[in-house]
């Protein structure tokens, strides 16, 4: 869509001051309704969103786009009165559901005649198969009618058969597997087949493979040739796994970054079911543990230690000033950078499918005890926060539900329950004021726990010497017990004003930033800015719902 010069700033503008927004921690409804929905309002002529190959998108993320969707259509609607859209999707049972609930007038519903869609089948194949012969003369005519008939009239068999007669090293016996009378026209024998011709008889080499496609299935985003390696524990070294990618080619594909996926989910369910894929089913636990011990050790070994990170930013035990934030990135090469990343976005939720584990609940424990903080250093870098949080509540759900059953470990029921729920309180507590790297603002945040977290217990004895007194950044305030410190504000405080109750807090700086803070936790709870207009005075009411501010405009 050609948005106007006028909306594409509104649109940036307006994600730069709601980034949070962004994030998983809001449902799927509200982002759309925010961030989507008053855009197209404003565009000024009729317009088109193209959704292609809905059913390739995971439950439920597909069906809540869909019923965002047609909500934004529904009889007697005005939201979009000039946007149309054209979808295209299987028919899975979930999106027939939702379609079908409720009746739409401008709905409809189109499906494609089987004989007109056989012959686009027949025509793609022949296309295909002639480009195929073009490089090196296989497939008899013969065989390209066999194969039309095999696909009998689906693409998805059609396109896979193609692309692995195209891309594998031996077509000739990956021809006589597809062809064969006795298998059916359907994607399992169609996979088997591939898997068939593509994996070395010997077991060495079907456990290597099932490795490889254990640790792909289980990822939650495409890896690398190099990330693999480094996953593997150099049990099979990149040369290989692209070798093996290769293999596969037909039912997996490299991305223009050299990162491995599986072309389709029909794929991914087939390894996972035994009767399906017999020999070849996949461990998705097995994949799962291997990820999750792979996350713990880039954790603890490759993340920065304290040491490193009060170093890089500029603290130590007598530092009175914050320096600028920077990553931590730039200390590490790329496909190590990269695992980071997935390392510190998905460690929980790999550990909590294989939870019960006790090497995975002591890896767990180790990492809350010793690596919490560089672990929010990192989340904190990536904005990663609201899957995590997520990740984070079903982790102390399946504690919680653990801790009822007798055969549950006091390790799993209390512990990791109990630092799941305390950690999700502190990210919950602080997820504003988590804005930039700093551990000044992790040490400020620690102060303000229940006495009873075991985040306070185990950190703030630590944390508080090193929490650095800031003169133009931050707050000091003082307490019976020790100084608390909120940290938000770059420039000067010119203004502080303090409701009646104490439970509010606006401060109000040099560069016109208005800062509003809970009072009891320190969690900032909302920030406006006027530029260049110097806050002079602020003052808020008795009953603490409206904040007056005074500018400086000379």
């Amino acid at each position: 869509i050609g948005y106007p010069e006028k909306l594409e700033q509104e649109i940036r503008d307006f994600r730069e001051k709601r980034p949070a927004l962004l994030s998983d921690a809001f449902h799927f409804r509200d982002q759309w309704d925010t961030l989507v929905v008053p855009f197209l309002q404003k565009i000024p002529s009729p317009h088109l969103i193209i959704i292609d190959a809905l059913d390739e998108c995971r439950p439920p993320h597909r069906t809540d786009l869909l019923e965002s969707l047609l909500d934004s259509f529904k009889p007697g609607s005005r939201f979009l009165p000039l946007t149309k859209i054209l979808l295209t999707t299987r028919d899975e049972e979930d999106l027939l559901t939702a379609s079908d609930s409720v009746r739409y007038e401008s709905f409809c519903h189109t499906e494609k005649e089987k004989e007109e869609n056989d012959t686009d089948v027949e025509c793609y194949i022949r296309n295909r198969c002639a480009e195929i012969n073009k490089r090196e003369p296989l497939l008899a005519p013969d065989d390209i009618d066999r194969l039309v008939q095999r696909a009998d009239g689906l693409f998805l068999f059609a396109s896979t058969a193609c692309d692995s007669l195209k891309l594998t090293f031996d077509r000739e016996n990956l021809l006589k597997a597809i062809m064969d009378p006795s298998s059916t026209s359907s994607l399992d024998s169609l996979y088997l087949a591939i898997l068939n011709s593509s994996v070395p008889n010997d077991g060495v080499s079907l456990n290597r493979f099932k490795q490889l496609l254990e640790i792909v299935v289980a990822a939650h985003r495409p890896l690398s040739f190099e990330e693999l390696a480094i996953v593997l524990a150099k049990k099979i070294d990149a040369q290989s796994l692209q070798f093996m990618v290769t293999a596969l080619s037909g039912v997996m594909a490299v991305s223009s970054t050299s990162h491995v996926h599986i072309r389709h989910n029909t794929f991914r369910e087939f390894l996972c079911r035994r009767r399906r894929a017999g020999d070849y089913v996949v461990n998705q636990h097995a994949g799962k543990e291997a990820l999750a011990f792979f996350c713990f050790q880039s954790l603890k070994n490759e993340s920065p230690t304290m040491a490193d990170i009060f170093q890089q930013h500029g603290h130590s035990a007598i530092s009175h000033q914050p320096s600028p934030s920077r990553g931590v990135n730039t200390q590490l090469d790329g496909s190590r950078v990269s695992l980071l990343d997935y390392a510190s976005s998905y460690w929980v939720a790999h550990a909590r499918d294989v939870i019960y584990r006790p090497d995975i609940q002591t890896e767990t424990i180790v990492l809350f005890e010793s690596n919490l903080i560089r672990w929010i250093n990192l989340l904190v870098q990536k904005g990663g926060f609201g899957s995590c949080m997520t990740s984070l509540d079903q982790l102390w759900r399946t504690c919680e539900s653990a801790r009822r059953t007798t055969l549950s470990s006091q390790k799993l029921g209390d512990t990791i329950g109990d630092w799941s729920k305390d950690v999700l309180a502190f990210l919950q507590a602080n997820q504003l004021l988590f804005q930039r790297p700093g551990l000044d603002i992790y040490g400020s945040a620690l102060t303000f726990l229940s006495r009873d977290s075991r985040v306070y217990r185990h950190y703030n004895t630590v944390w508080r010497p090193r929490i650095p007194l800031i003169r133009d950044g931050g707050i000091w305030m003082l307490s019976e017990r020790h100084s608390r410190i909120l940290h938000g504000h770059e420039k000067a405080i010119k203004a502080i004003a303090v409701s009646g109750m104490g439970d509010l807090i606006a401060s109000g700086d040099t560069c016109g930033v208005v800062n509003l803070w809970n009072g009891g936790s320190g969690a900032l709870i909302t920030k406006t800015s006027q530029d260049q207009q110097k806050v002079i005075a602020l003052a808020l009411d008795p009953s603490g719902r409206r904040l007056f501010i005074a500018y400086d405009q000379s």
